[in-house]
């Protein structure tokens, strides 16, 4: 019989967790090996939502996990490690951001701009005829949120995607964004009330005259037993603006980007995003110039241009 603890299978439950977590305190590396293992898909999902980027993504998980290996002492008697180890990632993902350039509002529409003059046709048709590929429009809408997401200041990013994609409490949010309440909520309305007006502008999905359609035209290339659910079944141009916003982020926190049928095409498509938006001729120093309250579509238009 094995001297090592197993893995159960599923979510961890609360007494399970501490089993692990009392061994791993004790010095036992296979158990904190287990707990890392059960919690690194959930930590993923919260990196990729934030940074997009598979590559910056992979880099991100490690230097988490490997924080988690070499700072366990820090963890708070009583608290849960699956919180503690979620912080470590969010800490290590903002780090990232903050080194990292801010996208365009439109980044999506230089990308599209970009595959148009260049010889990627045949890459994206090489992913679509992958097997277990399958358009999940879900999938895109979460693309497209964390693509968005990233031309936001950062701290209207963070408090959106913790609090309405990741389901954390407000004080919760903002105790991992070492924020008091009061500024946590202000930076959540900001984010929404941009997020609103960005796909109201931008995105076709809320109106037919709206430039970016990515979602009907990378749908319309896939073979028919691959076209997944009809973007239009989705219900985003119903009702009002901020309804619509709220049934998009329940779409993009219901959405598996990580394991997803579209996965393939969305790396692929986050790592040209990527390189076009860090790469631009732009001077970096006008990133940091932010209109202090982006509520006009023309200042979103011209941020970072």
């Amino acid at each position: 019989m094995s001297r090592h603890p197993t893995l159960p299978t599923g979510p961890l439950s609360a007494s399970e967790e501490a089993e692990l977590l009392h061994r791993a305190r004790n010095q036992d590396r296979h158990a904190l090996s287990l707990l890392l293992q059960a919690h690194q898909s959930g930590v993923r999902a919260t990196i990729r939502a934030l940074v997009g980027h598979p590559k910056d993504l992979e880099d991100i998980l490690q230097d988490a996990l490997l924080d988690a290996f070499t700072r366990l002492e820090e963890l708070p008697p009583g608290a849960r490690f699956s919180d503690w180890l979620q912080g470590l990632a969010i800490e290590k993902a903002g780090a990232f951001l903050a080194l990292a350039r801010r996208f365009r509002p439109a980044a999506q529409l230089e990308l599209e701009a970009y595959c148009a003059k260049t010889e990627t046709t045949a890459d994206v048709a090489a992913i679509f005829g992958e097997d277990g590929f399958s358009f999940d429009v879900r999938s895109h809408v979460a693309f497209c949120f964390t693509a968005i997401g990233r031309s936001l200041p950062m701290e209207e990013q963070f408090a959106i995607v913790l609090v309405d994609v990741l389901g954390l409490s407000l004080d919760e949010a903002a105790a991992v964004q070492r924020l008091n309440t009061d500024s946590l909520t202000r930076y959540l309305q900001n984010a929404r009330t941009n997020l609103e007006l960005l796909f109201e502008r931008l995105c076709g999905l809320s109106n037919e005259a709206n430039p970016c359609d990515l979602c009907r035209g990378l749908r319309a290339v896939a073979a028919d037993e691959r076209k997944g659910t009809d973007p239009d079944r989705l219900a985003l141009n119903s009702g009002p603006p901020d309804e619509r916003l709220s049934r998009r982020l329940r779409i993009v926190s219901q959405a598996d980007l990580d394991h997803g049928p579209t996965r393939a095409l969305h790396d692929f498509l986050f790592e040209l995003m990527s390189q076009n938006e860090t790469n631009r001729e732009t001077p970096k120093d006008q990133d940091e110039r932010l209109p202090s309250e982006r509520s006009r579509w023309e200042d979103l238009q011209t941020y970072n241009n």
